[in-house]
């Protein structure tokens, strides 16, 4: 399955997002 993928970048942009804040 390719979710896994998708929810761990999906983490990765929210994790950066709150970083770059």
């Amino acid at each position: 399955l390719m979710i896994t993928v998708i929810w761990k970048v999906l983490l990765n942009i929210e994790r950066y997002k709150n970083n770059k804040k």
